[in-house]
């Protein structure tokens, strides 16, 4: 599945708050059985999978929003 052009987000409000990269989909698609790690680090020099916000290491809300925001 290439999640190029989907959202992550910490604030249910703000579905767009990080947009997956679409310039590399080789490095943004989860292959058959796999999984993909994002880094939610709010340290995105470190590379595309890295998200521009952090999380708390105690509860909060994670989303994952299609390209169209739902």
């Amino acid at each position: 599945v290439n999640l190029a052009g989907y959202y992550i987000s910490d604030n249910p409000e703000i579905r767009s708050k990080w947009r997956v990269p679409v310039d590399f989909p080789d490095s943004v698609t989860v292959p058959a059985n796999g999984w993909l790690l994002f880094w939610a680090d709010d340290d995105t020099q470190q590379g595309v999978l890295h998200t521009n916000f952090r999380l708390r290491n105690n509860t909060e809300f994670l989303g994952l929003f299609s390209p169209d925001g739902f």
